[in-house]
């Protein structure tokens, strides 16, 4: 585990990425950072990033414009 910063190239629009982020079960952080080399816009529409150990994070982004994304972050429901 380790903290980490993501970066997209080659987005277009209506792209849509699928991750599945395991957390380290420290106080480590996903940070949504670029888009095509620039800083990107990441407009958040739900859920957050939990790091608990084992803890399966999915994260869906969509791409809305070469610039900017909407995204949602779920996890295995209890």
């Amino acid at each position: 585990g380790h903290t980490a910063n993501l970066d997209f190239t080659d987005v277009k629009i209506g792209k849509v990425k699928t991750l599945v982020v395991t957390g380290g079960g420290g106080s480590y952080s996903l940070t949504l950072r670029n888009i095509n080399g620039s800083t990107g816009t990441f407009n958040k529409i739900a859920g957050d990033y939990d790091d608990t150990g084992s803890t399966k994070n999915i994260i869906q982004i969509k791409f809305i414009s070469t610039s900017e994304a909407w995204y949602t972050i779920s996890k295995i429901a209890t």
